[in-house]
């Protein structure tokens, strides 16, 4: 599916008539915006709100948030040519999705995705085994490494 890119006064508009809630009433392009507001915050270059707008066209409406997003990835990427600094956010928003996939495997911190992955014959049996041993301060540099912006 391609998506074309949106002029991004129509995403202020479409963001600016939708009710803004506490997070939970927001509907999916509030959420989106915000996401997106969020992941963009040290891309001056990029514009979250033309994303949000691309993503929204090619919605159904039955499109949930993991939908959304991937319309959003597809979007982010389909404007790289324009400025390469969507490729960051493209980046950012695949990052996302890999985390929810993982997680709903089971692989909420950096030893548990090593657990999953020597589960599924993907890690081998020394690596695991390392990982377990080590398991908490692994678990500790990559959660300080992912504050400091990795």
């Amino acid at each position: 599916m391609t998506i074309a890119p949106a002029d991004p006064v129509s995403a202020t508009e479409s963001a600016a008539s939708t009710p803004s809630g506490a997070g939970t009433n927001d509907g999916p392009g509030t959420a989106l915006l915000r996401t997106l507001t969020d992941l963009t915050v040290d891309l001056p270059d990029t514009d979250p709100g033309r994303v949000a707008a691309a993503a929204l066209r090619g919605r159904n409406a039955r499109s949930d948030e993991a939908e959304l997003r991937s319309l959003a990835t597809e979007a982010a990427a389909g404007l790289i040519s324009e400025d390469p600094a969507y490729s960051r956010l493209a980046a950012r928003l695949l990052t996302r999705t890999i985390a929810d996939e993982a997680a709903g495997q089971g692989a909420t911190s950096f030893s548990a995705s090593v657990a999953v992955g020597h589960r599924e014959g993907l890690i081998a049996d020394r690596t695991a085994a390392f990982v377990a041993l080590h398991s908490a301060a692994l678990d500790r540099l990559v959660e300080q490494a992912l504050a400091d912006g990795a």
